[in-house]
């Protein structure tokens, strides 16, 4: 803001021995004004982002058949069954990298296979990777 003497800590790192021009407070205040003068541009490319990712996820759905009875459906009716650290519901990724990161914790399952799973896990049932859920 003004031209006034501010220790290295008010600056943040631009690279390992470099330091920003800017201070942190200023940097700030300059973020907000762009995004609000140019709010329509960063709302258009979230959006175009999230479509994107969800035919992504869509496509992911369709490409894959159920893990317990091996059919393939449409994307509405498979699921992502969380096996371990759930943080969000794969579906409502906000970016490919969480997607992914998500992904890795989930096997794809039709809703059927996922409710048979989900009921045997609280009646203390199977449970587990690939276990079997068809008698």
């Amino acid at each position: 803001m003004r031209n006034e003497e501010k220790s290295a800590s008010c600056f943040s790192k631009k690279s390992k021995n470099k330091l920003s021009s800017w201070c942190k407070p200023c940097h700030n205040l300059y973020t907000r004004l762009h995004y609000k003068q140019n709010e329509e541009y960063y709302i258009n490319k979230s959006s175009k982002q999230k479509e994107k990712l969800r035919k992504h996820i869509q496509k992911y759905k369709e490409n894959y058949p159920c893990e317990d009875c091996h059919e393939y459906y449409p994307y509405y009716v498979m699921d992502f069954d969380h096996l371990r650290d759930k943080k969000i519901n794969v579906s409502e990724a906000c970016s490919f990298k969480q997607f992914n990161e998500e992904l890795e914790k989930c096997e794809l399952v039709c809703s059927n296979c996922h409710r048979i799973r989900t009921h045997k896990r609280r009646s203390g049932g199977e449970t587990g990777r690939r276990a079997s859920f068809r008698n």
